[in-house]
């Protein structure tokens, strides 16, 4: 084995946040997975730090959101890479019956409850299964993978699976990225969008494929709300003539100015509303929270793109159905592909920006999971 002098460090945050409720969290459960990581991927130097904080009796479910927050912070405090809060809490689940836990890459954080398993002869496996799948996904492997990317069931004898080999040459690229040395531990002076340029430029690569792993593109039909307020804005607009001689005339350069106003209006507009920012507000000027707050962005921004997208085609599907006799006679010109297009392009720009609205009228933590959990496991 290479010296541990020249091997990149990986640090994980192992954080306990127990009711009280059920027997204690094994101390054995984070050192069994150390010596896993060290003999699954010996180049790099594995410390994990094991703290223990109070969560404090609680009645129901915990929402994972809340052990997420906690676990940043403590992440970005001791200047780990990654987190995982355990917790013998219930988590509350969105879109599961029950979960077992929570992964955020674009956090670098993730969440396991030991509820259904404290106890059991079979905990301390159970545990190193769901923390060596969550790993995983936090390191962008795909989690509808087989072998150790295969998602943990209820009910199964737990089997700790070996990751393959392409997945192994995946999560080795993406640690010796971790394991570079952080910019703020560079004798350097920054600014604060120094600072930014310089993370983006530090790992173009994992950043984009943080960003791929979220699936962005699925957000239109993930956020019922925002999509519906744009989709019906959009519906509403089809019924004034004005508004189909304002797009028919509309150049292509302001269509083109618009759309790009407009998805970059509602990005910022729902990042500031939904305060997608909270989680890395307050802390220090470091690598990873620059990096978390580039993820989101960027997912944002992307999502929404995609929401102007879906409109788009939508509105065009629509214009090309309706009777062209009864418009042509508003327009008093030919309604003809291209014209159709830049009226499509006009309303999907308005529609947008009112799914802006809508999107904030989503409960905050609904809005926060659907876009940060990763999946719920």
């Amino acid at each position: 084995m290479t010296p541990t002098a020249t091997r990149p460090r990986i640090q994980l945050g192992w954080v306990t946040m127990d009711t009280g409720e059920a027997p204690p969290d094994k101390p054995t459960t984070a050192a069994a997975l150390r010596s896993r990581l060290e003999e699954l991927l010996p180049g790099f130097d594995w410390r994990v730090d094991r703290r223990e904080l109070p969560l404090g009796r609680r009645e129901g479910a915990v929402d994972p959101l809340e052990l997420l927050a906690r676990g940043v912070q403590q992440k970005v405090e001791h200047h780990w890479d990654f987190a995982i809060v355990v917790t013998d809490a219930e988590l509350v689940a969105r879109e599961r019956p029950f979960i077992f836990g929570v992964p955020s890459s674009a956090l670098e954080t993730a969440v396991i409850s030991r509820s259904r398993i404290a106890g059991k002869p079979s905990e301390e496996m159970l545990m190193l299964v769901l923390a060596q799948f969550l790993i995983g996904s936090l390191l962008g492997l795909d989690p509808r993978g087989e072998g150790a990317m295969r998602r943990p069931h209820a009910g199964e004898e737990p089997t700790l699976e070996p990751f393959s080999e392409n997945e192994l040459e995946e999560l080795r690229q993406r640690l010796d990225d971790v394991g570079d040395e952080r910019l703020e531990e560079q004798d350097r002076r920054w600014n604060h969008w120094t600072f930014r340029l310089r993370t983006m430029a530090a790992d173009p690569r994992g950043i984009l494929r943080d960003i791929a792993g979220y699936r962005p593109w699925r957000q239109p039909f993930r956020l019922g709300k925002l999509t519906a307020a744009a989709f019906v804005s959009m519906l509403l607009l089809f019924l004034g003539a004005e508004v189909w001689e304002l797009g028919e005339a509309a150049s292509p350069v302001l269509l083109t100015g618009g759309a790009f106003v407009s998805v970059g209006a509602t990005s910022w507009f729902l990042y500031r509303g939904q305060n997608l920012a909270e989680l890395t507000r307050g802390v220090d000027l470091t690598e990873q929270v620059i990096r978390s707050q580039i993820v989101l962005w960027w997912c944002l921004l992307v999502g929404v793109f995609s929401l102007w997208l879906f409109l788009f085609a939508s509105s065009f599907l629509i214009a090309s159905v309706l009777p062209r006799g009864e418009i042509e006679s508003w327009l008093a010109a030919p309604l003809d592909p291209a014209a159709r297009a830049r009226f499509a392009a006009f309303i999907s720009s308005l529609g947008t920006l009112a799914g802006g609205l809508g999107g904030n009228l989503e409960e905050e933590t609904d809005f926060k999971a659907r876009f940060l959990f990763d999946e719920e496991v």
